[in-house]
């Protein structure tokens, strides 16, 4: 699996795009790589003329961005066979965030590769305290395949999927993008198919302050140099 595809769902202009062009081009990987940009509004011209990476465009109807239709027409627009779904409200963290999800998805019996949304600026305390304590840098797991549902996390905030997996099976129709990745999810594994929990695919949410994101929320790297009190972390999340 040599080539990837990166859906990014912005109603913002071209400066989420901009920043966001900033955060693929740090990734350590080396290989083919294009951006599909799914937006409801904005003028891209400049950016599509001065990107390195290769841009797709396609202005959807106000409201569909948050629809199942927006992640069909992503996977339809990729030519990536590995496909990563994220948002203007998610910042990938770490240069691995590509190159986990590929090795992930190395592996034909894997539909997808995914790890929660951090709390991002402004959390509240509970939201940064959680059971994902293998989320600090430095302290990360191995990837885990995750055989059993529900996993709220699985969701287009933060997730990548084998296209391959989704020309068999795509996205139901009808839903929102979370419910609909939700019940992919579910019938990729009725197929016989897992899912990859891999924290050095992390991301960080941007765009809330104290409330809860669309993805539960775990930990926070903010707190890196002192021990967690791993007394008070609620046990949500340990499978």
């Amino acid at each position: 699996m040599s080539s990837v595809s990166v859906v990014l769902r912005d109603t913002d202009d071209v400066a989420g795009l901009a920043s966001f062009l900033q955060v693929v081009s740090s990734q350590n990987w080396q290989k083919e790589v294009e951006i599909i940009w799914l937006s409801e509004r904005g003028q891209s011209s400049r950016l599509h003329a001065s990107s390195r990476i290769p841009i797709k465009t396609l202005y959807l109807e106000p409201g569909l961005l948050a629809s199942s239709e927006a992640l069909n027409r992503g996977c339809s627009l990729a030519s990536g066979q590995c496909v990563i779904f994220t948002d203007g409200h998610t910042q990938p963290l770490g240069d691995a965030w590509i190159s986990s999800a590929v090795e992930g998805l190395k592996h034909k019996m894997v539909a997808g590769v995914y790890a929660p949304v951090l709390p991002g600026p402004g959390a509240s305390w509970m939201s940064r305290v959680g059971a994902g304590l293998c989320s600090i840098p430095g302290r990360l797991q191995k990837p885990r395949r995750i055989d059993r549902l529900p996993i709220p996390d699985f969701a287009p905030c933060n997730m990548a999927v084998s296209r391959a997996v989704w020309c068999r099976l795509a996205f139901p129709e009808n839903e929102s993008a979370w419910k609909s990745s939700q019940a992919w999810a579910l019938a990729a594994m009725n197929l016989g198919y897992d899912l990859l929990l891999d924290w050095n695919f992390g991301a960080r949410c941007t765009g809330y302050a104290d409330t809860q994101p669309p993805c539960e929320q775990v930990w926070s790297y903010d707190a890196l140099e002192a021990e967690p009190d791993r007394s008070a972390c609620p046990r949500r999340l340990v499978r």
